[in-house]
């Protein structure tokens, strides 16, 4: 392994060397004759410079990208970059500096060609290794400077499956997830609503597992809704005829029993790694708020994050086929508010004038819901986690997306190597 100096060039100049010295060199199509020159490599090039009046000239450039290095001769090495490149030899004092100059010029191309090289993460297995010690900060340093990116949740799930191979790495991460969420939040009213990495980590850890869950438990209902095309804009400003805002009221408490009573009986269906999440992460807020009324923090996971947006956008997150119109679309959009509401334990207030009609729709299935709450945090059986080989084409992406933000993760990758050694 290597390491940038910050060691100049000669003065006056600005590039920072890896490697440099006075040594003799030639190029083709010039002159075949030997001359003292000042070489500098530097993390993409070799630079020769004379020396003119205490003022340093260039000569010849050669980019390292793809650069082929004859070494055969005694003391002598080639390096030929592009063609617009000229080719540039270089005679060392002795078999000793050549080996230096070379090995360190080798580096340099296998980290142009390969940028993870320089961190030994080059090979599948190093890579995963360093997901998952440390805990876990190379990859939430990953997700931390990749979130703005639009595929952001997809580098989260190529992270995710990365741990899978390991085995219980996953579940382990998604964990650690947790418990960080939960030591960071300062009330528990405010757990798991901010966009975090370790919220982040956690709904798309629930949206994998979970996916086929949504489909048992959703798709029907929402066929149903969806065929049925029902008038469900509540807003008097929204409709032409306001006479109609009762009916439409009544068809979104009637759209969210159906709703609410499949999910209320979907919990011998829910998949055990989301049970074995909640209850972990209840036995927490237990111990960082003791005193705190701890039952609805079992929503937070499971309707904020989990559920809730499967049904504000069904078809984008393939529960349904079919494309809600936007009259059903908005009713799934008061349906979810309503959830959301329960979910957190609170009744619609004055800025939600339109929405207080659903108070005592609230009320009445309050006491199920607690239930249901209650019941998603214990009724779990773990299973045995297998390691799953990571796709090869995924392992590729997440690579690629590592490289982009390398320069970002760079500090924390040389402070953790220089702790190791």
């Amino acid at each position: 392994m290597f390491f940038f100096s910050s060691r100049a060039g000669p003065p006056g100049l600005s590039l920072v060397a890896i490697k440099d010295g006075t040594l003799r060199t030639k190029s083709t199509g010039v002159t075949n004759i030997w001359k003292k020159r000042r070489v500098i490599l530097t993390q993409n090039a070799v630079y020769v410079y004379r020396q003119v009046s205490g003022v340093f000239e260039l000569v010849s450039r050669v980019l390292l990208d793809g650069v082929l290095l004859d070494a055969k001769d005694d003391r002598e090495f080639t390096l030929l970059g592009s063609p617009f490149d000229k080719a540039i030899t270089i005679l060392a004092l002795n078999e000793q500096e050549k080996e230096e100059w070379v090995t360190e010029i080798q580096r340099v191309v296998l980290y142009l060609k390969d940028p993870l090289s320089r961190f030994q993460l080059s090979d599948k297995k190093s890579l995963l290794h360093k997901l998952c010690i440390s805990d876990y900060r190379f990859a939430t340093a990953i997700i931390d400077q990749t979130s703005l990116k639009e595929n952001s949740d997809d580098i989260v799930c190529w992270i995710l499956e990365a741990m899978g191979e390991i085995g219980t790495e996953q579940m382990d991460f998604v964990k650690f997830c947790t418990s960080e969420e939960v030591e960071s939040t300062k009330t528990i009213e405010t757990l798991f609503r901010s966009n975090t990495i370790e919220t982040k980590v956690v709904t798309v850890f629930t949206r994998n597992v979970g996916h086929q869950y949504l489909v048992t438990t959703l798709e029907s209902v929402l066929f149903q809704l969806i065929t049925k095309n029902k008038d469900m804009e509540i807003f008097e400003t929204k409709i032409s005829d306001r006479g109609n805002i009762d009916t439409n009221r009544k068809n979104v408490a009637e759209a969210f029993q159906l709703v609410f009573d499949k999910i209320m009986d979907s919990i011998a269906t829910i998949p055990w790694q989301i049970k074995a999440i909640q209850h972990f992460m209840i036995e927490n807020v237990k111990l960082k708020f003791p005193k705190a009324s701890v039952i609805y923090c079992a929503g937070y996971i499971f309707f904020l994050r989990f559920l809730c947006p499967s049904l504000v956008s069904p078809d984008k997150l393939n529960i349904v086929q079919a494309v809600p119109s936007p009259n059903v679309q908005r009713g799934l959009l008061f349906i979810t508010k309503i959830l959301q509401t329960l979910a957190s334990d609170v009744l619609f207030g004055v800025k939600e004038v339109q929405m207080l009609w659903f108070n005592p729709l609230i009320e009445k299935n309050k006491s199920r819901f607690e239930q249901f709450l209650t019941q998603i945090t214990q009724d779990f059986i773990p299973q045995k986690i297998s390691p799953k080989k990571m796709s090869e084409e995924h392992f590729k992406r997440l690579r690629t997306e590592i490289i982009t933000v390398l320069d970002k993760l760079e500090p924390m990758l040389l402070a953790s190597d220089a702790i190791s050694n």
